[in-house]
């Protein structure tokens, strides 16, 4: 996955560290080095799991000689249900402005296609060729608590899990109360395949039905009690699997005690982190961790992801010809011992391990996978609605930056530009529609004072005064930013809720006014969930700032073990609060 170039797409979620475009368009063998005129341009949507590969593929293709048509294939990164979202959509314009429409679509799932038509578009997909790699979800835990789950000599399964995750189970339970509290990373299963694939999995567990659940098992006590003891530990939501990987690599490096015990993930990553890549990019691969990671395989089964390649009906007649032909090179030997070598499975023997995932992610040689039988698309669907319901509900309280510097204009470049509060306010409030009625939500200010707007309250009470308190944002000298965020999380601390997820969003748009160095290193103290019993995690928003006030917000996050989502560009505002309070709801 690459990292260097951030793309702005409306209507859907994109996290900063999980939305990555690169073009990987070189000149084809021609005369007097020019592209032949002939070649047809391709733009190929792909998974974020194996856009650094295709890339590096499209290049290779664009420049070999082949029978095939000519092409000019582009590839371009992007999560899977955001790919479904806006292909649904049309590909809208003034949402995927700095992305070229598609005319093939590399999801990890065929479980996205299967949505996508299921949600009435079926006419947008015009041929489906198959698959191009293989891969397999996981539970990936660190070795050394892998070793405890298994040191009993019983497999590992969902129940074990579901042991660990719910309400009365914890690592005390396996006789290792030093281990702390059992806490679980996933992704929202509404952008995420993982996050999907978690889902999916844990009704066929809770079910253990051989032919897989029912519709009237998603809402049946025992199975939605079942997934909603898993759903229990859950530290928050990712859109992408790799900021839970990095918190992990992270701890390691420092030598600390890790803050998520386990993650639900594609199994290639946990092969990538212990080469030293936790964000999944191997051009940016770091020193390898102390301790690897173990990729374990519930007994009951897991869900198996396909990678289909999917040709969409706007591509024209050469361009479908350029599309299979295209597709032909990528199951070809050669690229697919690229794929095997980056840690996805074999695509002739998916049930079994790959000498790769033996040697790096701790998969026994001996193993044979079980895979779930994947669901009709309406099932699939109803497990994205009914995970709502399950999920572990959140309280968060919205701190935003109100000082006078966000009159300012969001690009100084351009007179005719919106203030950057004009463009908070709208994303303000679409973040805070992704809160269920069972969450918990409030909203305070800061500039000199500290103002309470909203104390936290059930967002099913208040959620019609939300567009009003965002649109009444007052603004005011100075940016008592430390402030803030001390009061903040001493009034979490002072009312948290264990069985909920307890967690701050910080934006601001500049630096503490005046400076206040003490109050910064009691804030850290303060915050700095290594050293405490309890702690609250500080998601932050550096918006449209400079880098050192984004490098600053981004150390308090840290402390804390959330993730800051970069705004620097004020116009990446509405798809950064959609990303950040993925974290909670839906």
């Amino acid at each position: 996955m690459r990292r260097g170039v951030r793309w702005t797409v409306g209507a859907a979620l994109v996290a900063v560290l999980a939305l990555v475009a690169v073009w990987a368009l070189r000149q084809f063998p021609g005369e007097a080095g020019t592209a032949r005129s002939d070649c047809v341009d391709l733009d190929v949507l792909v998974s974020t799991e194996k856009d650094e590969l295709l890339v590096d593929l499209a290049r290779k293709y664009n420049e070999s000689e082949h029978d095939g048509p000519c092409a000019r294939v582009r590839a371009t990164g992007l999560t899977s249900g955001v790919a479904m979202d806006l292909i649904g959509k049309g590909w809208p314009a003034g949402q995927v402005d700095r992305l070229p429409a598609p005319q093939v679509w590399l999801p990890t799932s065929s479980m996205w296609t299967g949505m996508l038509r299921e949600g009435g578009h079926g006419d947008l997909v015009a041929q489906e060729l198959g698959p191009v790699t293989t891969s397999v979800l996981a539970v990936a835990m660190p070795e050394h608590l892998a070793k405890v789950v298994r040191a009993d000599g019983e497999e590992f399964s969902w129940e074990r899990l579901r042991e660990l995750a719910g309400p009365n189970g914890d690592w005390q339970a396996l006789g290792h109360p030093e281990l702390g509290p059992f806490t679980l990373g996933r992704d929202n299963p509404n952008y995420s395949t993982s996050g999907l694939a978690a889902s999916v999995a844990t009704y066929f567990a809770a079910a253990d039905r051989p032919a897989g659940p029912t519709a009237e098992d998603l809402t049946d006590g025992d199975v939605v009690q079942f997934v909603r003891d898993i759903e229990t530990s859950v530290v928050r939501y990712g859109d992408e699997a790799t900021t839970f990987m990095r918190s992990i690599y992270d701890d390691d490096q420092q030598g600390a005690r890790t803050s998520i015990s386990a993650v639900l993930v594609q199994e290639q990553l946990v092969h990538l982190y212990n080469r030293g890549a936790p964000l999944g990019d191997l051009d940016a691969a770091q020193d390898r961790p102390n301790e690897p990671m173990v990729a374990l395989q519930p007994e009951e089964g897991t869900v198996q992801l396909d990678h289909p390649f999917v040709v969409l009906s706007s591509a024209s007649q050469e361009q479908r010809e350029a599309a299979v032909d295209f597709r032909d090179f990528l199951v070809q030997d050669e690229q697919q011992r690229q794929f095997v070598e980056l840690g996805f499975r074999d695509l002739g023997r998916p049930d079994r391990p790959t000498d790769v995932l033996v040697r790096e992610s701790g998969v026994p040689a001996d193993s044979t996978q079980t895979f779930f039988e994947i669901p009709e698309p309406e099932l699939v669907t109803a497990m994205r609605q009914a995970w709502d319901g399950t999920r572990r509900a959140a309280r968060v309280l919205l701190v935003l930056d109100v000082s006078e510097s966000m009159l300012g204009d969001a690009n100084p470049d351009d007179a005719a530009t919106d203030t950057k509060l004009d463009l908070l306010r709208p994303a303000a409030k679409r973040g805070l529609e992704l809160l269920g009625d069972q969450d918990e939500v409030g909203i305070w200010t800061f500039a000199g004072p500290v103002t309470r707007v909203l104390e936290l309250s059930p967002v099913g009470e208040v959620r019609g005064q939300l567009d009003g308190i965002i649109d009444d944002l007052p603004t005011a000298k100075n940016t008592s930013l430390y402030r803030a965020i001390r009061e903040a999380n001493q009034t979490m601390l002072a009312t948290i809720d264990r069985k909920k997820i307890n967690a701050i969003v910080v934006l601001s748009d500049g630096a503490q006014v005046p400076e206040d160095a003490a109050g910064l290193q009691a804030l850290k103290r303060e915050i700095d969930a290594q050293n405490l019993e309890t702690s609250v995690r500080v998601f932050t928003i550096p918006y449209g700032t400079s880098d050192e006030h984004r490098t600053l917000l981004s150390e308090i996050s840290g402390l804390s073990k959330a993730v800051s989502y970069d705004a620097t560009n004020p116009d990446d505002i509405d798809e950064v609060m959609v990303s950040v309070f993925s974290n909670f709801g839906s």
